[in-house]
């Protein structure tokens, strides 16, 4: 008898469950694959590649010790680790019609966009750019202390993902002063002139960056390129 009363409870709040999850931001960025049939399966609004050097990478050795406080002299524990550092690319795309879905503001993802609702999408959009351009593995900081924000961001509306990756497919190689980053925002530079130009694509981007860059529609701080996200690609009036 009690078991018919909580399936009762559990169908008649199963709507609300589902939404209620659905509506998680967390949940409606990348979404959540169901095992059961309280929970339904929502597809991710975002894609993001793991993050790549754009250039070869030699492991250089650290060595490290682990003291235990009951040995009064030498070390619990000594052993090396392989470390390195680089100009890495990030990659991430955002189907903002699948997170007003998933945010449960379209019924369905050929249903039409409302301003509100894509209003709310965009502003998502713009928190997420925020984080993928600050936000930085937490693993290994106190040995490492890699706090790096990004050098070079870019920003497009587009039908067609696109990343560019296969810019990277050679390894940039060392510029004459010795460095990988400006040689790895040309490569970046070049790509997407090309991909753009052979393609035909008019989509609108734009680009901050701390380093000289040959990317149209420059914007001189992460926030102005975070407000032309909320603006939907178009300077604000």
């Amino acid at each position: 008898m009690l078991n018919k009363k909580i399936d009762k409870a559990v169908k008649e709040k199963a709507e609300a469950v589902k939404y209620a999850c659905a509506s998680a931001r967390d949940i409606a960025l990348y979404g959540r694959m169901a095992t059961s049939g309280l929970m339904t399966t929502i597809d991710g609004a975002v894609s993001v590649a793991h993050s790549i050097t754009t250039h070869a990478v030699d492991a250089d050795i650290d060595w490290f010790t682990a003291v235990d406080d009951l040995v009064p002299l030498g070390s619990a524990h000594l052993a090396t680790q392989e470390f390195s550092s680089g100009v890495f690319y990030r990659y991430a795309s955002v189907n903002l019609k699948q997170l007003q879905v998933n945010l449960g503001l379209l019924s369905d993802i050929k249903a039409q966009e409302t301003g509100e609702g894509r209003k709310k999408a965009l502003e998502i959009s713009a928190h997420l750019l925020h984080l993928l351009a600050t936000v930085v593995p937490s693993a290994k900081q106190r040995s490492f202390a890699a706090f790096n924000p990004a050098d070079l961001v870019m920003a497009s509306f587009s039908d067609i993902p696109i990343s560019a990756a296969n810019a990277f497919e050679t390894p940039v190689g060392l510029e004459r002063s010795g460095g990988y980053l400006q040689p790895s925002i040309k490569a970046f530079d070049d790509y997407i002139s090309r991909v753009y130009t052979g393609y035909g694509l008019d989509d609108k981007k734009a680009v901050f960056s701390l380093w000289n860059t040959t990317l149209e529609q420059k914007k001189n701080t992460l926030d102005n390129l975070k407000e032309w996200v909320r603006n939907n690609g178009e300077e604000k009036k």
